[in-house]
């Protein structure tokens, strides 16, 4: 009997394991399964995102409070459950601060990989990367050493000898940088300075918050053609191009800017020297000169500039090179470039027009309420680069104080003003008609805005975010961080990785809890 008892505990106790053991992969099945659901429902709320930025038009495309896209439900077959997704800018915040829905333009920070690397560029991108909090000359320098093709180690940086030195050793990537991780491996730099505080990757007071590898935006227009290049070294196509698009006159005045600059005398800033080779500096002053002393001839000959020139002088001309449009001779190598389109407004050009001397005035008035109209149509058809895309212009009406604070000659005064503007701006306003109200409110000139013009800009096609989605009345969640490029006529989905729950801010998941 007792054996009978024994036999019959065994495989009860048998018989209890395996139910219990079944009963748990059963629940990892669906606990599987549900995460299966969960990543695909997420990935269906940010291929959502990705076609309205690909159908969207710029000014929508910087708008990051379109609240019909910040959710959406899908019914799930053949459950019927109801499952629904979420986008954020963030998932974690300073307790004094709110979480934001919908999602962030990355041209709202720093482009690393956009920094010039040449040699007569270098102090400008270490000028740049210096106005980051707890930067350093020393790690500034070595993260441009990191990213240059060379192994010349510059004054504060690090090269392969540095890095071979180590325990393990390893090389300097010498090219850019491939994800933010990468930058642990340059000297100097810690997760504390790169991500805030040890352990936690979402903190905004680390670098992460402030840099990208990924802004940039289309030159296309709308419509998909090239835009307009501004500083083409063809006068001829560019004058045909621009007569057709825009009229005569502005061809004319976008012409004669490029031969003699314009009158507001700003053209020694038009490029700074820190940004120009030496070659570039030498052709400039050279410029200069020749303009000085012909003026200075025609004075000591008496002669009136309005005047036809001397049959002595036009022995001198070679007719074959002369090429007339609107009564200009364009056939001559244009002498300036235009920095951004903020230098068409309220100039005005010195130059010959049918050979008499003959100021012209832009076509673009300086008046905001003018500019409202004018800018909008300049912006989308007009670039000042022959590339394809225009990467790591930094968006004015998105960005914090300190990523504004890495433009070229911005001052923390500045930056505040700036950032007090950006939080009176509507969030659904226009971000065209946005960069000219910064500039009649927000105490932004026209002056300034033409300096910073290469720096700055009031879209970006490249968005990040984070993604939570969730299955209604389950507690189990999905979250994810994921990075759109929407300056290609498809808009690509670059990267969706997996967000770890245990550093998703806990009031987001309190307020989960209730959904």
């Amino acid at each position: 009997m007792l054996l009978v008892l024994v036999t019959l505990a065994l495989l009860t106790y048998s018989t209890y394991v395996f139910v219990d053991a079944m009963v748990s992969e059963l629940e990892a099945v669906r606990a599987a399964s549900t995460q299966l659901q969960l990543e695909s429902l997420a990935r269906s709320g940010i291929e959502s995102l990705a076609g309205h930025l690909e159908k969207s038009t710029i000014a929508d495309r910087s708008t990051i409070h379109l609240t019909e896209l910040w959710s959406g439900e899908i019914a799930l077959d053949p459950s019927g459950q109801i499952g629904t997704y979420e986008l954020w800018q963030s998932l974690k915040a300073e307790p004094t601060e709110d979480l934001q829905q919908g999602w962030r333009n990355e041209s709202s920070k720093l482009n690393l990989n956009a920094l010039p690397l040449a040699d007569h560029q270098r102090s400008a991108s270490r000028t740049r990367l210096m106005a980051l909090p707890r930067m350093t000359k020393e790690i500034a320098d070595a993260i441009l050493d990191w990213m240059d093709e060379d192994d010349d180690t510059s004054e504060f940086g690090a090269e392969s000898a540095y890095y071979q030195s180590l325990s393990p050793p390893y090389a300097p990537r010498q090219g850019r940088l491939t994800s933010l991780a990468e930058l642990l491996m340059v000297r100097g730099v810690t997760s504390e300075l790169l991500y805030g505080n040890p352990g936690n990757i979402a903190d905004p007071g680390g670098w992460s918050s402030l840099i990208t590898l990924n802004s940039r935006e289309s030159n296309r227009r709308p419509n998909g053609l090239p835009k307009i290049h501004l500083n083409s070294p063809d006068l001829l196509t560019l004058y045909s191009t621009l007569e057709q698009e825009l009229g005569e006159k502005a061809a004319k005045f976008i012409v004669a800017w490029r031969l003699a600059g314009s009158l507001t005398g700003a053209e020694g800033e038009r490029i700074p020297n820190s940004e120009m080779s030496a070659e570039e500096r030498a052709n400039q002053r050279r410029t200069r000169r020749f303009q000085t002393a012909r003026e200075r001839l025609n004075k000591q000959l008496g002669r009136d500039p309005e005047d036809t020139p001397s049959d002595s002088a036009k022995e001198f001309v070679d007719e074959s090179q002369v090429v007339m449009r609107g009564g200009i001779d364009i056939g001559r190598k244009p002498a300036y470039h235009f920095r951004s389109i903020f230098d068409l407004f309220g100039t005005k050009v010195r130059i010959d027009v049918d050979r008499k001397d003959t100021i012209l005035e832009s076509p673009w008035s300086d008046n905001f309420f003018e500019m409202r109209q004018s800018y909008p149509t300049l912006n989308e058809l007009l670039t000042t680069s022959h590339e394809e895309f225009e990467e790591g212009r930094i968006n004015i009406l998105r960005a914090s104080s300190e990523v504004l604070m890495t433009i070229p000659g911005m001052t923390d005064t500045i930056a505040r003003r700036i950032v007090a503007f950006q939080e009176t701006v509507s969030p659904n306003r226009d971000p065209f008609t946005g960069m000219v109200s910064l500039l009649q409110d927000g105490g932004l000139d026209l002056k300034q805005a033409r300096l910073w013009g290469p720096y700055i800009t009031d879209g970006g096609d490249v968005v990040s975010g984070h993604c939570i989605a969730k299955i209604r009345g389950e507690t189990q969640i999905w979250a994810c961080a994921f990075l759109i490029d929407a300056s290609m006529p498809r808009a690509r989905v670059l990267n969706v990785s997996e967000y770890p729950a245990n550093s998703i801010d806990p009031r987001l998941l309190h307020n989960l809890q209730w959904k």
